[in-house]
């Protein structure tokens, strides 16, 4: 089995992380645990935060509102299942270690905690030509993190919540001793940010929604065996926006 992880986002915002073979890897019955490690660079929509600011008698509106360069790093440890010959599932659990700057409308950098994520995903098999497999597989992730800091005599906070989703079809390809895999995929990000400044002489309360700049991409991977029933991947991803990278090992039993 090779791996599908997320990222990420996962990021973390979420953000793309490596997607894996689209196609089961797994007997029916068979376990699966692997580490992943995924690197991701991607661009957010703009939107209008929603403020509320009690400094001069208090005010409220909306301006706009932006996370870009956000990079991700991915820590996973994955458990999978063969539910059948053709399908299987998983979940994983790991760490974010999310970068990004934030546009409101001036800039600043923000780096985010260390934070858990988690996801669930699934892969099928619908059809089976000698060398070549096809199949579709689909995962979602969650992710809540947070930075806060003080200054001034007060202090600023920053969370960001959000989930993304993830569905790719396409074909495992059996090389003679590794495994050629990719396709086309569709991403989804959603989450809300909600930044919070508390100082002696205001209080500023913003929230505004994050989804990702774009929603279709492609991507490409290897599985390379290192030993019986242990696989290592290498993998990269491309949307209009952004792109990623990673690696894994991952053992059947």
């Amino acid at each position: 089995m090779s791996m599908l992880f997320l990222a990420a986002l996962s990021v973390d915002v979420s953000a793309i992380g490596n997607i894996g073979t689209p196609t089961a890897e797994l007997k029916a019955g068979q376990w699966s645990v692997g580490g992943d490690y995924s690197y991701s660079d991607i661009g957010l929509d703009t939107s209008k935060m929603k403020y509320t600011d009690t400094s001069g008698g208090g005010s409220s509106g909306k301006i706009p509102f932006k996370l870009s360069d956000v990079k991700t790093n991915f820590y996973y440890v994955t458990l999978g299942y063969g539910l059948t010959g053709n399908w299987e599932v998983y979940g994983r659990l790991g760490i974010a270690d999310l970068k990004c700057k934030a546009h409101w409308p001036d800039s600043e950098g923000l780096n985010f905690d260390n934070d858990l994520v988690w996801g669930v995903g699934t892969r099928y098999t619908f059809y089976q030509q000698d060398k070549v497999r096809w199949g579709a597989t689909a995962n979602m992730n969650w992710i809540d993190t947070s930075l806060e800091w003080k200054e001034y005599g007060g202090k600023e906070k920053n969370d960001l919540s959000a989930y993304d989703l993830l569905v790719a079809v396409g074909p495992t390809v059996d090389m003679g001793g590794w495994k050629l895999y990719g396709g086309p995929f569709f991403y989804m990000f959603n989450g809300d940010f909600d930044n919070k400044g508390t100082y002696p002489t205001y209080v500023w309360k913003g929230t505004a929604d994050v989804e990702e700049d774009s929603s279709f991409g492609g991507y490409v991977g290897a599985a390379i065996p290192l030993a019986e029933n242990t696989d290592m991947t290498f993998e990269v991803e491309a949307i209009s926006d952004g792109w990623a990278a990673g690696t894994g090992v991952i053992v059947r039993f």
